[in-house]
């Protein structure tokens, strides 16, 4: 995890310097679960300036996306508005997930230059289990690694993320207090 200006910096620098052509897939831990905050301001505003400007796709949570925006998001609406907002920081797409605002499901958002696809079928609650971003952006990455288009890697990402999470149900899942 990268929790500093500095860290973050010599991050972006390194990438630019060795590797300015590999297609960059972030998922900053912006704030903890409990909302508790993970980065300084200073450091937020390293990773929009240094990392997010050199970067195919960003994913964030709903919480994440307030801290980075400034916005309060209630609803699905705003969870558009949002990933509409950070797009022109440099990013090809921006995938917000885990809008479930009290209901029985949660919604996802991918916005990029071309599209806004809004997905309604991700299950409630799957923003706070242990490593699911982690673990959904990875599996993005890996789809971004092999050429797939964006909205392909985050389809695989999330089908992924689904079968993980059926997994986890069996053996009582793995929720953050």
């Amino acid at each position: 995890q990268l929790h500093s200006e500095e860290q973050i910096e010599l991050i972006a620098n390194l990438i630019a310097r060795r590797a300015p052509s590999t297609p960059i897939v972030i998922s900053p831990v912006v704030c903890a679960v409990d909302g508790a905050p993970r980065l300084s301001v200073r450091a937020a505003a390293a990773l929009k300036r240094s990392l997010m400007v050199m970067s195919e796709l960003l994913c964030v949570s709903v919480r994440e996306a307030e801290v980075l925006t400034g916005m309060t998001i209630r609803d699905e609406d705003a969870m558009t508005e949002a990933a509409v907002m950070m797009l022109p920081l440099g990013l090809r797409g921006v995938f917000l997930h885990g809008g479930s605002f009290g209901r029985d499901h949660a919604t996802d958002i991918l916005a990029t230059e071309d599209d806004i696809i809004r997905y309604e079928d991700g299950p409630a609650g799957a923003h706070m289990v242990y490593g699911a971003k982690t673990a959904l952006a990875a599996a993005a990455a890996a789809g971004v690694a092999k050429g797939e288009p964006l909205e392909t890697a985050v389809n695989g990402a999330r089908a992924h993320m689904r079968s993980a999470l059926a997994v986890l149900s069996e053996f009582g899942g793995v929720v953050a207090p």
